[in-house]
């Protein structure tokens, strides 16, 4: 109560409860198998992407991956998004052959991962992970603002 005898519930003052952000951050690593259940549903996942998808034998051999192990897993987590990093020196990253193929590695994921957008990380780079839909009572969604 609030001391005049009136009872107070969260309900008559607050909205009803967001759903949380969930991001997945996968570094140096080329089989994540084992937490594809824990990265279920994540809004976002983070995942290396080394060498080009021609150099998977490679990346995976010196414990890498490639845009199409990001974008497997991906898929299989469900995800909302997904950002490729982690690119090798070989591509001279922040140069124009460096754009070139964090473009060319987009594209590749793209070509398997069918979830949502697939973005090259950029040192320094902001993203927004938009707020999920709430349910409102009588189970219409409205935007979680």
């Amino acid at each position: 109560g609030d001391g005049t005898g009136r009872v107070l519930r969260a309900r008559d003052v607050v909205g009803p409860p967001l759903p949380g952000r969930k991001i997945t951050i996968m570094a140096d690593t080329y089989d994540a198998t084992d937490l594809v259940e824990l990265a279920k549903g994540s809004d976002l996942v983070v995942h290396e992407a080394t060498l080009a998808n021609m150099m998977e034998q490679k990346a995976v051999s010196q414990g890498h991956a490639c845009p199409r192990i990001a974008a497997d897993f991906a898929n299989k987590a469900q995800a909302r998004a997904l950002v490729l990093t982690h690119f090798s020196p070989r591509y001279a990253p922040g140069g124009p052959a460096g754009m070139e193929a964090a473009a060319a590695f987009v594209k590749e994921a793209a070509a398997d991962y069918k979830h949502g957008p697939v973005i090259a990380a950029e040192d320094f780079m902001v993203i927004q992970v938009a707020k999920r839909e709430r349910r409102k009572e009588g189970g219409t969604a409205s935007p979680g603002n």
